[in-house]
């Protein structure tokens, strides 16, 4: 027979087992931490992410000349407190990082002198500190994890309406199984050029246009060594590589317009025709438009008032109904 655990023994398996799950868990946390770092540093090399923050001069002496160039800074970007009070502010909490962590360590330690003036054992009262600060890790996880799934949802729900009134502007156009009605709109009254015999069929205002475009700003990366050579004049020797930063960026604001021929996009800035021969396919995104060409990258144009009789058209003339 088995023999009832009293409450030591009850003690002494918890305390023990959060003491496992501690190490557990900030094993856990150091190994995401290192490979969000990894693959930040991989996205900075690829140009896929840009800097954003302080930025300081270096000055180098290169072939008998001196240049200088502007890079991302950030002093404190392995700070462990600071990658604390993300998780802090991603998990919705607004009390500040130090309060918390003020609070988390008072718990902590009372939690630990409760467990020693019970057990007597040192190992306990360390198990037991341990606990709370694992619970105060996985709730942190808990909540992140429930702020995502709330937005998982929040955007699905989002997509479900937005599908809604597409297929209900498609069918409003549909006159039967395979045809469809679609009238022509006057480009003179709309100050559209026509080319050639096209006709206009739609109209969408408030679009711009997103490219990836450099931000201005450079960012270094490899090892390299800095020599001084007079005041303010460093030699740099080493592996060292610049790399110019890029982000997604509005580079003009028009029009797009819809005829039987092409797609259009009208500016100040820049003229952009797409014949239907051209184009693969029109991705109808929440809030624009993205155009595969079956040349060439894709063009993608956000717009403010989403005119979904104009995203109705478009996918019928794409498909051709």
């Amino acid at each position: 027979m088995y023999s009832a655990l009293n409450s030591l023994d009850i003690v002494v398996a918890t305390t023990v087992f959060g003491l496992v799950l501690a190490i557990w868990a900030i094993a856990c946390l150091t190994w995401s931490l290192y490979q969000s770092s990894k693959k930040r540093k991989v996205e900075l090399r690829l140009g896929l992410l840009s800097q954003q923050g302080p930025a300081r001069q270096l000055r180098l002496w290169h072939d008998g000349k001196e240049s200088t160039t502007w890079v991302p800074y950030d002093p404190h970007r392995l700070s462990i407190i600071r990658r604390l009070d993300q998780l802090r502010q991603e998990a919705g909490w607004e009390i500040p990082i130090w309060s918390l962590l003020l609070g988390v360590f008072g718990v902590s330690l009372l939690a630990s002198v409760l467990a020693m003036a019970i057990t007597g054992m040192p190992l306990i009262s360390l198990g037991a500190a341990a606990l709370v600060v694992t619970a105060f890790l996985l709730y942190i996880v808990w909540k992140m994890l429930a702020l995502i799934w709330s937005k998982i949802a929040g955007e699905s729900k989002q997509f479900k309406a937005h599908n809604k009134q597409l297929q209900k502007a498609i069918g409003a156009l549909k006159t039967g199984e395979g045809t469809a009605s679609l009238s022509t709109m006057d480009a003179a009254e709309h100050e559209y050029r026509l080319v050639g015999n096209e006709k206009l069929m739609a109209i969408q205002n408030d679009a711009t246009r997103m490219e990836t475009k450099s931000t201005g700003q450079y960012s270094m990366s490899g090892s390299s060594i800095s020599i001084p050579i007079v005041k303010g004049i460093r030699y740099r020797v080493g592996g060292g590589n610049i790399t110019r930063n890029k982000e997604f960026m509005a580079t003009a604001k028009g029009r797009l317009l819809i005829t039987d021929k092409a797609v259009v996009f009208e500016s100040d800035e820049k003229n952009e025709r797409y014949t239907w021969g051209q184009i693969s396919d029109i991705e109808i995104l929440l809030d624009g438009f993205t155009i595969q060409k079956r040349r060439g990258l894709a063009h993608t144009y956000s717009v403010e008032n989403f005119n979904y009789e104009f995203a109705a058209i478009a996918d019928l003339l794409l498909q051709r109904i």
